[in-house]
């Protein structure tokens, strides 16, 4: 494995694994383009072995919370099921989840295997009646470049294709993103092309009200939180979603840090 025969491996696992993301880091930070940046990242995770991709995770998780662009960057990667097979191994998941609880790692172990989200209770009514006669791909089209009184009534929208292209419209406003990712109930996917939309997924509160939708996919969650401030971290005691044990490890990880994240620079 070449990535790994770069890394000076020492007798000590903790210390081979801190090796290993700063040897990441210099691979990774370089690269602009976040697809590549991406796939160059699930590549380098997939050659190393269980033992030292738990501890990876659980170090990645730490380094987001103290605000390093690029270790937050690696964990939204990881949000969809098919990056973190990639990245991971489907059949490898199970053993580096037990490696990860014997350890003791309760970021790893959140991250693999995260809190239950939301179930829908009731159904989710099929957009506004004006548009009910359009075809899918008619919304799909209007959205990416109806009135502005449209996209009040596209923002009810259940199906995720045609959020995605509202996301884009040039007159859409903050506001109105933050009533779609508000909403309750949700799908799940709708919440996750918000998160997924490079010009919304910087937004503070757009992150925030992700995070706080009981709908929102756990593991997007998981990714989310060491994104906000430590003062909004300590509001989330109030959440059903979290216990006041996990809260508070978050907060001591977070302890010191500087509060202003560092800047990718494909976000510059």
């Amino acid at each position: 494995m070449y990535f790994m025969n770069e890394v000076n491996y020492k007798e000590d696992k903790q210390s081979c694994a801190q090796a290993t993301l700063e040897a990441m880091e210099k691979k990774l930070s370089p690269i602009n383009d976040t697809k590549m940046r991406s796939n160059r990242f699930h590549k380098l995770v997939s050659e190393l072995d269980t033992s030292l991709k738990a501890r990876l995770l659980e170090l990645i998780y730490l380094s987001a919370l103290k605000k390093k662009w690029i270790s937050q960057f690696m964990l939204q990667s990881l949000v969809d099921d098919i990056s973190l097979y990639r990245a991971f191994g489907r059949e490898d998941l199970a053993d580096i989840y037990r490696e990860a609880d014997h350890l003791g790692f309760t970021f790893a172990t959140e991250f693999l295997s995260p809190m239950p989200s939301g179930k829908l209770q009731k159904a989710i009514k099929e957009g506004h009646q004006d548009l009910s006669n359009l075809t899918l791909g008619e919304k799909k089209s209007l959205a990416r470049g109806c009135a502005p009184n449209l996209i009040e009534k596209l923002l009810i929208e259940p199906e995720p294709m045609v959020i995605a292209n509202l996301l884009d419209h040039p007159r859409i406003l903050e506001h109105q993103v933050l009533q779609i990712a508000s909403k309750q109930p949700n799908f799940p996917a709708v919440l996750k092309v918000i998160f997924k939309n490079r010009r919304w997924q910087t937004r503070y509160q757009v992150k925030k009200a992700l995070l706080q939708n009981p709908y929102s996919p756990p593991r997007m969650v998981m990714a989310l939180l060491p994104t906000l401030s430590t003062p909004d971290v300590k509001f989330l005691k109030r959440s059903r979603r979290f216990s006041h044990h996990f809260i508070d490890k978050i907060l001591a990880a977070m302890e010191g840090r500087e509060e202003q994240t560092e800047t990718d620079p494909d976000k510059n």
